[in-house]
């Protein structure tokens, strides 16, 4: 699918992705990966604001999951090539009691400079990357040294067909995202599987950027 068209596309299932039924898949198991991260220090504090950027932010449930879950102050910024995707993840994370600076962009080229942030994080969206390596470099590119990068990406098998003919999209192998993660530049990876209603559906990968 051409890119313009898959921006027309999540411009028009904006509700979708808002949905009570996707948060109720999604955002407990969210809340929970980032309960469980920040246990094992990969969310730790780095000076007085832990600077954040969710690439392809969507409706904002992801950021919205990081906030409720880490007691800390947070510096946010979001990403999405859908105006509709930003309108709504703007809404979402004003209820939430924050206003992340929100832009255009596309995940291969962030608009950010080299090494400024402290968690680089996107959700279901590798699949949909014409250039997967491209997007984990540049995530590592604006990660600064030994950030952590998040990825969560669908699984192979995931029982989500009818969404796979929707937006056209094809699942990757394990083995082949931590090689690509490797390969970009990322190190100490740990694979965590998401828990309750998003588990058979999608699975996280955590890692550090190298220091260069």
């Amino acid at each position: 699918m051409r890119a313009d068209n898959l921006v027309d596309l999540y411009d028009a299932t904006t509700w979708y992705w808002d949905s009570r039924f996707y948060r109720s898949v999604y955002q407990r198991s969210y809340s929970a990966l980032f309960d469980k991260l920040d246990r094992r220090g990969w969310l730790r504090e780095r000076g007085s604001l832990l600077r954040v950027v969710d690439c392809d932010i969507g409706t904002g449930l992801l950021t919205t999951s990081l906030i409720g879950a880490v007691g800390r102050r947070l510096d946010l910024f979001g990403v999405d090539t859908s105006p509709g995707m930003l309108e709504h993840a703007r809404a979402r994370l004003r209820y939430a009691g924050t206003e992340p600076r929100l832009m255009l962009g596309d995940i291969s080229h962030l608009p950010f400079e080299d090494r400024e942030m402290d968690l680089v994080m996107a959700a279901l969206v590798l699949e949909h990357v014409p250039k997967p390596t491209d997007a984990l470099r540049e995530m590592v590119r604006i990660a600064g040294p030994n950030a952590t990068v998040l990825l969560i990406a669908t699984r192979r098998g995931a029982p989500d067909w009818p969404f796979r003919l929707w937006f056209r999209y094809q699942p990757f192998a394990k083995d082949r995202v931590v090689r690509w993660m490797k390969e970009a530049g990322i190190r100490n990876i740990c694979v965590e599987p998401l828990s309750g209603a998003a588990r058979p559906f999608a699975r996280a990968y955590v890692g550090a950027a190298s220091g260069r």
